[in-house]
């Protein structure tokens, strides 16, 4: 009866344990499947979350390239004019900007470089 009752107690061990396991694994593998759910939502929303790249929106990216090295242009165009004319007033034939502005109007034309060259470098500015 003792080695009955050693049997039935280490059977009923047995038998608690195995479905304590079965739920372990169940568990085991809905925490698995649960992780690689969220794992590919997270990547889902991390490739929404993306800032638009070169690759996805080629159209788009080069037609602001192009805006920004035409505004780059512009505002090379407007310096080189102000230099030009600079340069050119040292011929007695053409006025010089001071004769032109005044002293106190000088202001004008450099404002007016000053702002191509900004142009200028918001036009060849690289993001």
């Amino acid at each position: 009866m003792i080695a009955n009752s050693g049997t039935g107690k280490s059977f009923l061990a047995a038998v608690d344990r195995q479905p304590s396991l079965q739920t372990e694994r169940r568990l085991e593998s809905a925490v698995l499947t649960e992780r690689c759910r969220l794992s590919d939502t997270l990547s889902q929303i991390d490739q929404r979350s993306k800032p638009l790249d070169k690759a996805s929106h080629p159209s788009r990216a080069s037609r602001a390239r192009q805006l920004r090295r035409a505004a780059g242009v512009v505002g090379l165009v407007m310096t080189g004019a102000v230099v030009l004319w600079l340069l050119a007033g040292l011929l007695p034939v053409v006025p010089s900007l001071v004769q032109v502005f005044g002293i106190e109007g000088l202001r004008i034309p450099a404002s007016f470089m000053v702002g191509g060259l900004v142009l200028g470098a918001i036009g060849f500015y690289e993001p």
